[in-house]
């Protein structure tokens, strides 16, 4: 029961203390709402439904905005001196920050709040933030772009929407891939368009070849009645008139298709 009430006392502290800072933040600049709304969420992991506190790369911080990455500043600065977030470095010299106790993600409504409005959001964005740092990790190579990927529209919303919460190198990734996704349907549409003229210019080709053909049966046709013109004014008793009406028959027949 003691640790029970320790740890009540602890979350109403921290609550208290990270609502006080929130309330002064924002009225200091509103803008920082939306900001440390940002920042909080990538610091939340969500397991089995309930939150968990989450480490965060710095760099996961830089946005595409300046005035963004001051207030980020300005909120990790505000926080950590109140002991609200820890600042480190991993073994490999990255920092990082994240919340200096579980009690901070789970007992703060107003983030509870957020988790709820931005579950959907929170859900894409686990997806999106390790796609993003692969493709950067293996040199931009195109082809880890996620030109093809359904969720690529709903991110293209997010990005064009005055609450994106895309940082610098996810924003990046989504419009990369979106270039990528209009190259490609340019050079499919090109494609079928080659595809097209060619089949055009085969049909012109043979049929201009079936008019040739026809042509020549229809010379070698003249040349056979002219030959069969000679040999029946040839015969004896044929008479010019005679002859005239069988080849003109001949001829009628062999012009036919």
């Amino acid at each position: 029961q003691a640790d029970y009430t320790a740890l009540g006392g602890v979350t109403g502290s921290l609550t208290q203390r990270v609502t006080e800072e929130y309330d002064q933040l924002v009225k200091d600049d509103p803008a920082c709402a939306h900001t440390l709304k940002r920042v909080m969420l990538r610091m939340v992991a969500i397991e089995g439904g309930e939150l968990a506190r989450r480490r965060v790369p710095r760099l996961e911080l830089v946005y595409a905005n300046s005035d963004e990455n001051q207030r980020v500043e300005t909120v990790i600065q505000q926080l950590t001196k109140e002991r609200l977030l820890v600042e480190g470095q991993e073994t490999d010299g990255e920092p990082y920050v994240e919340p200096a106790h579980d009690a901070l993600v789970l007992g703060w409504s107003q983030l509870q709040r957020w988790k709820n409005e931005e579950q959907e959001n929170i859900a894409l964005q686990r997806l999106l933030t390790p796609a993003a740092e692969a493709w950067n990790i293996n040199h931009r190579n195109a082809r880890d772009l996620w030109a093809n990927n359904s969720r690529l529209d709903r991110l293209i919303e997010i990005d064009k929407s005055n609450q994106s919460w895309l940082n610098q190198l996810e924003t990046d990734f989504v419009r990369l891939s979106l270039k990528r996704k209009r190259n490609n349907r340019y050079w499919l549409v090109g494609s079928i368009s080659v595809a097209f003229a060619a089949l055009s210019i085969l049909s012109i080709g043979m049929t201009w070849f079936s008019i040739e053909s026809r042509l020549a049966e229809q010379q070698a046709s003249a040349r056979q009645l002219a030959a069969q013109a000679d040999s029946l004014l040839n015969q004896p008793g044929t008479t010019r008139q005679e002859a005239g009406a069988l080849l003109a028959v001949k001829a009628l027949k062999s012009l036919q298709p």
